[in-house]
């Protein structure tokens, strides 16, 4: 597109996207592996039973990835910003589940980022959602433990505004989202699990709307028009039930 000065997501996150998708996963794996160990000595505890039905919340932190350390960056977001996660799963099979999530991202926008109004912005904004239907494989069937891969394939969205006394911008990105992620949670009683999570997502935009001044204008986006965002979850809180 034209860059993370004039909208999101653009070439800012996308040239040389293999190379930030190796800084996801070493930000990712050490959270991975800690998921795992501590899962794996759990997998051995008197068994819980495995309900069929599951509802989950979660509250973390989360950032969208580019360049944002280099002094020439155009890169908008800054510090990682929140995330919030909503939804719910039936599990078939004690290792297998399948549900539908709701995943949104609030960004912390760098002072420098103005959408595209000639001048300074005093009021900016960014975020990221999808909806997804998801499928988890669980590792173990018994235990006090429930860790497991998450994969999915949703419709997602992006949205940036930047305000000022001159005028107003608003740019929308619909698309396609791939989401993944690890996670594990403990029972803390027979219908409650406690647990972190780490996911991250790429969000592939089919349609941009843009409105500058009361003026909006949409068009196919372009192919290299992606976000590419991560999110750890500090708490991830599942009720079963069924």
């Amino acid at each position: 597109m034209h860059g993370f000065s004039t909208g999101v997501p653009s070439r800012a996150l996308t040239n040389g996207l293999g190379r930030r998708d190796a800084r996801v996963v070493r930000l990712l794996a050490p959270l991975a592996a800690a998921v795992l160990a501590l899962s794996s000595s759990a997998a051995a505890a008197p068994p819980e039973p495995r309900r069929p039905a599951e509802i989950f919340v979660g509250l973390g932190t989360g950032n969208a990835v580019c360049d944002k350390e280099k002094p020439d960056s155009d890169c908008a977001v800054d510090k990682a910003g929140a995330a919030v996660s909503l939804g719910g799963a039936w599990r078939f099979h004690r290792h297998w589940a399948v549900g539908l999530e709701l995943a949104i991202w609030g960004y912390n926008v760098r002072d420098s980022w103005k959408g595209k109004l000639a001048d300074a912005a005093t009021d900016v904004s960014i975020s990221s959602s999808y909806v997804a239907p998801f499928a988890r494989w669980y590792w173990f069937g018994k235990g006090s433990a429930d860790a497991y891969l998450q994969l999915g394939l949703g419709l997602s969205g992006v949205k940036a505004t930047a305000k000022n006394a001159g005028g107003e911008y608003e740019g929308n990105w619909s698309g396609v989202a791939v989401p993944i992620g690890i996670g594990a949670e403990w029972y803390v009683t027979r219908w409650l699990r406690l647990g972190p999570q780490a996911l991250a997502y790429l969000h592939r935009s089919t349609r941009v709307c843009e409105t500058a001044n009361g003026r909006e204008t949409c068009r196919d986006a372009g192919k290299d028009e992606a976000l590419l965002a991560w999110r750890i979850l500090v708490l991830s809180a599942t009720v079963t039930f069924g």
